[in-house]
């Protein structure tokens, strides 16, 4: 494990793969988080990491994730590439014992996903899981309002997450093929069975899935399952249409929306009242204002989405700086896995499938 220093001086960190998210969001949020100096990328693509590193005055880069694990000006490590290489990178990393945030998905099967949580319980530095969407400032108001009873028992969670991924230009070939941890439901529908546990405070009991393919594999899916404390969840996610990423919460005592892309997108339906009613939108465009007007650094910081970024890194440095506890384990990680992979037994088989919380049966 890297020796103690000064927790005044910034974190050494050092990013392996100069994709689409590290260049488009770790980067531009780390800009903004002065306890984190990165220092180091690497990537098979020597003009990707040439590229990134200039951009960003980065002073060293490698061609080889395994060279900048080994390099001793690195402290932290950020596993970056696609998933087939998550559990691989991630490994050497701990090895070198240097301290690690995962990308998501964790890993492309369950025995992957275990053998890395097997090494990282034995390991002195520090994990952290990377579903950014646990720091959103307004998922967590939202649980801060379930959890206060503000919407009364939840009886259903519906959420849509979906882009024009697979028209981008350069799209690497691996994100439209399944095996390789591309298509929607590795993608994107593990954020969001992330947040139905986070959200609810709980479990998935029971999936079913359905697939559709076109320019990729898993183009559009939807998730249905059953929570274990009777809740209904529902995902849709799509990698070809518009761009949403959106959650709705039903409960008995009212209803809550959130547009993850809106500063001002936290919504409280009441049981009464039609949402096109007068007073009901005098009400949502004052909660508007209000919201816009009290969070005008997110605008500053990129918007509401990308902050949830800075935050996730400031709290990496909370958990190896100040030992605070991980907000999103490994673990996480795995049982977000597990219910797509569900999903996809459940695509193949056309039945649903029983979850037991290590893997499904």
């Amino acid at each position: 494990m890297p020796a103690r220093r000064n927790a005044t001086r910034p974190l050494n960190l050092g990013i392996v793969g100069c994709g689409f998210v590290t260049r488009t969001r770790h980067l531009p949020a780390l800009r903004r988080v002065p306890e984190v100096r990165v220092v180091a990328v690497a990537d098979v693509d020597p003009a990707a990491a040439r590229d990134v590193a200039d951009r960003w005055g980065i002073p060293r880069r490698h061609a080889d994730g395994r060279d900048l694990v080994a390099d001793p000006a690195v402290e932290a490590v950020a596993v970056c590439v696609p998933a087939a290489c998550h559990v691989e990178v991630a490994l050497a990393a701990l090895e070198a014992g240097k301290h690690v945030l995962v990308e998501k998905p964790l890993a492309l099967s369950l025995e992957e996903a275990d053998r890395l949580l097997e090494r990282a319980s034995r390991s002195r530095p520090k994990t952290l899981f990377g579903f950014n969407l646990r720091w959103h400032r307004l998922v967590r108001t939202a649980r801060e309002m379930i959890r206060a009873g503000r919407i009364g028992t939840i009886q259903s969670v519906c959420t849509t997450y979906s882009d024009a991924v697979l028209g981008r230009p350069g799209l690497p070939a691996w994100r439209a093929r399944r095996a390789l941890g591309g298509g929607a439901l590795l993608e994107k529908a593990v954020h969001h069975v992330d947040l139905w546990r986070f959200l609810l405070d709980d479990e998935v009991a029971e999936v079913f899935g359905f697939t559709c393919a076109g320019r990729g594999e898993d183009q559009t899916a939807v998730i249905t399952a059953r929570m274990r404390k009777g809740a209904l969840a529902t995902a849709l996610v799509m990698d070809a249409s518009a761009v949403r990423n959106e959650l709705a919460l039903y409960g008995d005592a009212g209803g809550l929306g959130i547009d993850c892309y809106r500063s001002d997108g936290l919504a409280v339906a009441p049981t009464v009242g039609a949402p096109g009613a007068p007073r009901v939108r005098l009400r949502r465009i004052a909660s508007s204002i209000v919201q816009i007007a009290t969070h005008l650094g997110d605008i500053r910081r990129g918007g509401v989405f990308d902050a949830s970024y800075e935050a996730e890194w400031r709290h990496f440095v909370d958990v190896i700086r100040r030992d605070a506890p991980p907000g999103c384990t490994l673990e996480d990680g795995r049982r977000a896995l597990e219910v797509v992979l569900a999903a996809m037994q459940s695509d193949a088989s056309g039945a649903p499938v029983r979850l037991d919380g290590r893997g499904a049966r």
